[in-house]
């Protein structure tokens, strides 16, 4: 294969993977609308607020969105309109995370005591958005 063909072979396929993104959002629409999925989500946080115990700690928040903040900034490239939420749930026993369709993202203290360091923490947290997106 000549190089000409291998940069137009590389360059078509990367043109392809890009328009992948757009597709998934037309898809999504379709699917469901925005306005749909933020009702469920809304719906859905009503619900898990209502039977689940949040963490009393602005300090423990604030790490949360602080190390979120640069991975939100990223997502909403993809998806501009989500409002992005962040609630630690207390429940030490708990190593794991959630996200709602909408934009309301769960994290139990499990988890955040779990992560050896915030690097560990981010990772979840950037597949918990990358759900939303």
């Amino acid at each position: 294969m000549s190089t000409i063909t291998q940069v137009v072979l590389v360059w078509t396929v990367g043109m392809q993977l890009a328009g992948c993104t757009t597709l998934r959002h037309q898809l999504g629409r379709v699917l469901v609308s925005d306005e749909t999925e933020y009702a469920i989500d809304a719906q859905l946080a009503a619900h898990i607020d209502s039977t689940q115990k949040s963490v009393d700690s602005p300090d423990i928040q604030r790490y949360v969105e602080r190390i979120a903040a640069p991975l939100i900034e990223r997502a909403r490239e993809d998806r501009p309109g989500v409002n992005y939420r962040f609630t630690v749930l207390d429940d030490p026993a708990q190593v794991n995370a959630f996200a709602a369709p909408g934009g309301f993202l769960y994290v139990y203290s499990g988890l955040i005591i779990a992560a050896e360091d915030e690097a560990e923490l981010a990772s979840v947290l950037a597949h918990e958005i990358g759900h939303i997106v």
